[in-house]
Formats: C-alpha cells, sequence, structure tokens
C-alpha cells in the first residue's frame, strides 16, 4: 500500500536520504522488491511485440531477477497485495454501475436526436403543404 505522500515528506526533512544507487554499490545485498508494483509496470507497459502480451508481466520479472543474480543482489520479491480490499471491490461495483447509466443515458439521447430531428423535417415541409398525406405520417410516427 505505501505511505501516501511519503516521498514528499522526506524531501522536504530530509532531502538526502533518498537516493538511487548504482548496482555495484549494492553487491552482496539482499534488497525487497514491491512485486505488485512491477508487476503492474511491465503489464501495462509498452508492449516490444517480444513477449507474449499476456506474459510480459512475468518476462518483466524474471529479466529483473537474472540483472540483480548478475549484479550479485539478492532479491526478496513481497506480494502484498493478494485480494483488492473490500472498499476497492466496492468502487468498482459503483463505477460499472456508473458506467451502465452514462450508457443507458448516452443511448437515450441519441434516439431523441432522431426524433428531434425527424419533428424538424416536418416543420421544414413547404407552405402550400398544409397537411402530410398518410404514406408521410406512418414514416414519421414509427419511430
Amino acid at each position: 500500500m505505501g505511505v501516501k505522500r511519503l516521498t514528499a515528506l522526506l524531501e522536504r526533512f530530509a532531502p538526502g536520504c533518498i537516493t538511487t544507487p548504482a548496482a555495484k554499490d549494492i553487491r552482496g545485498w539482499n534488497v525487497s522488491v514491491d512485486t505488485s508494483i512491477y508487476i503492474h509496470r511491465f503489464f501495462r507497459g509498452p508492449d516490444t511485440g517480444q513477449v507474449d502480451p499476456e506474459r510480459r508481466h512475468l518476462h518483466g520479472i524474471h529479466r529483473m531477477a537474472l540483472f540483480m543474480k548478475s549484479a550479485d543482489i539478492t532479491p526478496v520479491f513481497v506480494f502484498d497485495n493478494a485480494v483488492p480490499a473490500e472498499s476497492k471491490l466496492a468502487e468498482l461495483a459503483r463505477r460499472e454501475s456508473a458506467k451502465e447509466v452514462v450508457s443507458r443515458e448516452y443511448q437515450s439521447e441519441i434516439e431523441r436526436a432522431a426524433r428531434i430531428g425527424i419533428y424538424k423535417r416536418i416543420l421544414k415541409l413547404s407552405p402550400g403543404d398544409s397537411e402530410i398525406d398518410s404514406s408521410d405520417s406512418n414514416e414519421y410516427l414509427d419511430t
């Protein structure tokens, strides 16, 4: 999950504590990796076409492990997001419901625009046409 705005807090009160070490500087270390972040990063990253799109997150994790092994770094992969939180599931359900409502409203507006177009064609009849004959009225009333 992480701590919200932790980086901003550290940058403000301890600016020198955040560093990006080179791999040679941490040889022999055990490094923990928040795997869920990297899985999402590799899965949603650009498609290079070299790997099956459904397995590129696995390929990315494998390449990271190989790099760390070659640099004599021991990765400790941490999986802490096994199941979405109950609140997240509720939020996803709410979004899906809202999406359905918007979709229905959109379809309704399309139908309304079509009816307005028909009414405009009826109103554009020439002044000599005082009535619409029955074949024309069926065309306009069917929708």
